[in-house]
């Protein structure tokens, strides 16, 4: 298991959700099953080394996550590796072709570019005097420059500024708001999915939730417009 920051934990949501994915074929941890976890720490100059590592413990599969952890993996092995979190693969240069990927990358694209302007277009009728959006970004992952883009041009169109906050403030920005992101929004099945995938073509989401938690969105503020509380696939008390 690779990723830019910190590695992946079976306490974490990917982690646990892979272990039980995995568990629905059969495979058990210290049954069966091990794990090999590396982090770059955001040290992302670490990770041809990390790559190195893992195949000198003669692993099976490098699962990944993001963009700049499969690059990485891509350039430094053959063995199989698949990814979740990529972004647009193909736009990203990861993948010639979804349906053909070729050599040994697969994985899930979570179409982050495509729905970006749609969870603006959320923010605005939850708050219609929004002007200004603060949006995560590295420059250096391909990935997220791709999703900022499409951030920009979303919110030009809804008459929203857009400011980037870079590498070393959004480290500070994560840790400020890591308690809220799991009970704001969860991407509950694509660890489940990762367990599914061996040389496949990369795989997109099919099916797009709504998932509202009122306690959490009253908390910063927020009641919500009537009419998109009824648009909610689900609400969470």
């Amino acid at each position: 298991m690779l990723a830019a920051g910190a590695p992946i934990a079976d306490n974490r949501p990917l982690g646990g959700r892979l272990i039980r994915g995995l568990a629905r074929h059969g495979y058990a941890l210290d049954r069966n099953l091990a794990f090999e976890r590396r982090g770059a720490q955001i040290h992302v100059d670490r990770l041809p080394q990390l790559v190195a590592e893992l195949v000198a413990s003669k692993v099976d599969v490098i699962v990944t996550s993001g963009y700049l952890a499969p690059l990485a993996a891509k350039q430094g092995t053959i063995l199989p590796v698949v990814t979740i979190f990529a972004g647009d693969p193909v736009g990203t240069g990861l993948v010639g072709n979804l349906a053909r990927p070729g050599g040994s990358l697969t994985g899930i694209s979570d179409m982050s570019a495509e729905v970006t302007p749609k969870w603006l277009e959320l923010l605005k009728e939850f708050a219609p005097s929004l002007r200004r959006v603060a949006v995560l970004w590295n420059a250096d992952d391909d990935g997220m420059t791709l999703r900022f883009r499409a951030t920009e041009a979303g919110a030009r169109s809804l008459g929203v500024s857009v400011q980037a906050i870079g590498r070393a403030r959004a480290q500070r920005f994560r840790r400020g708001v890591r308690g809220n992101e799991s009970r704001l929004a969860g991407r509950d099945s694509h660890g489940h999915r990762l367990a599914h995938h061996s040389p496949l073509p990369f795989e997109q989401p099919t099916l797009f939730r709504f998932v509202l938690n009122l306690k959490s969105v009253k908390s910063i503020g927020f009641e919500g417009p009537a009419s998109l509380l009824t648009r909610a696939d689900e609400m969470i008390e």
